[in-house]
This record gives C-alpha cells, sequence and structure tokens, in this order.
C-alpha cells in the first residue's frame, strides 16, 4: 500500500468511527466532503444527511455541482430526505441536463419525496427521452408517489425488463416509494409473480428483499 492508497484507507477508516461515534464530528465530515477522492467524499456526504444545518446544507448545494454522479447522488438523496423545497430549481436542472441517468434517475426521486407538485410537469417532460433505459422506471416511479397513480403500471413493467438492473430497481421502486394500504397486495401479488420466474441471483435478491421490507412495513402501520 502507497502513501496514497494509506492516506484513503486511513480517512475511510475514520469516517467508519465517525458513523459509529454517539457524537459525530460534523466539522470533520465537512472537510472530508471536499477530499480530492471521490469515494471519501462520498462517503461524507452519506453521513451528513444525519445533521440538517445551515453550513451542511451549503456543502450540499456545492455537492450537486461535483464531478463524481455518486456525490451528487448522495447529495440529492439529503435533499429530499430533508424534503428542501427551496433547492427545487437546482433539483431541476440535474433532472433535465446530467449526462448521468443515475444522477437523473434520483433527482426525479428527491422531488418526489419534497413533494411539491409542480415537478410533476418537469418528470413528464423528461419521461419520453428513458424509455428504454433503466431511469425510465425511476421517473415513473417518483411521477406516482406525486400522485399519478396510472405511472405504477410502467414500474410494474420494469419487474420483466430484459435487463436485470432495470428488474433489481424497479423492485425497490415498488417498496420504496409505490407501496402504501392501497397498493400493498397489488405491488405484493406483482413481486411474489415476479420472483417465480426470475433468474438472476442479483435480481432475485432485490425481489425477495422488497417483499420483506413491505411486509414488515406493514406490521409497523
Amino acid at each position: 500500500m502507497n502513501a496514497s492508497e494509506e492516506e484513503i484507507y486511513n480517512k475511510l477508516t475514520e469516517i467508519e468511527l465517525i458513523e459509529d461515534s454517539a457524537t459525530p464530528n460534523v466539522n470533520r465530515l465537512l472537510e472530508l466532503s471536499k477530499d480530492e477522492d471521490d469515494e471519501i467524499r462520498y462517503r461524507a456526504f452519506e453521513l451528513l444527511i444525519c445533521h440538517q444545518l445551515p453550513e451542511v446544507k451549503q456543502q450540499v448545494l456545492i455537492g450537486l455541482n461535483d464531478s463524481e454522479e455518486l456525490v451528487r447522488v448522495a447529495c440529492l438523496e439529503i435533499l429530499g430526505y430533508w424534503e428542501e423545497e427551496d433547492c427545487l430549481e437546482q433539483i431541476r436542472q440535474l433532472l433535465i441536463s446530467d449526462e448521468s441517468f443515475i444522477v437523473q434517475s434520483y433527482a426525479a426521486l428527491a422531488l418526489a419525496e419534497i413533494g411539491n407538485k409542480t415537478a410533476v410537469a418537469w418528470i413528464k417532460e423528461v419521461l419520453p427521452d428513458a424509455v428504454g433505459g433503466e431511469e425510465y422506471f425511476f421517473l415513473s416511479a417518483a411521477l406516482y408517489h406525486l400522485g399519478e397513480k396510472n405511472y405504477l403500471n410502467n414500474v410494474f413493467d420494469g419487474l420483466r425488463d430484459p435487463f436485470y438492473r432495470s428488474r433489481c430497481a424497479s423492485a425497490n421502486l415498488l417498496a420504496d416509494y409505490c407501496t402504501d394500504d392501497s397498493t400493498r397486495a397489488l405491488i405484493l401479488s406483482h413481486l411474489s409473480a415476479a420472483l417465480e420466474v426470475e433468474t438472476t441471483i442479483a435480481a432475485e435478491s432485490s425481489i425477495q428483499g422488497a417483499i420483506a421490507n413491505i411486509i414488515e412495513d406493514s406490521k409497523q402501520d
């Protein structure tokens, strides 16, 4: 392990220690979110989601323009989780113009979590260009979450997509963004049917996990 690799390893270990700490060092996480290494920045942002502070939000907004797509995704997840309605325009820009389909997908989910219905038109605007891609199912789930109920069938279609990653994503999306009291039984039936014919370990695991999460959540209602 050379000096650079050792430094990265030490910082990642430090992040793990911060995660396990009863009093996380937010200032250190902010420093690490500016690190030269992509993984260190990403991992630091993952932990900053738990700290809704002005200085964290400022760094998250900077992170939306990070060169690494996973950092941009982490920042979008934070803004969605915080339901930061004053950041709608910044999120919209990533939805309509980011070159990464993963970033576009998570921009749509962030808008869905924030819940402002203005975002429906924005997502519908980019949906036609997403047909045939994995992001199509993310956008459809986001639209469903925003009240556009007819888009649920698009996510069901994802369980039968030829690409296994789309099947994995659709299963997770159904559990995380589409399940409520009115859809639980229907979604479970589609997931169970998909599980019977699934041939890949990855998608099988995702479908099983989605079923387990839905059932567990129903027990807590």
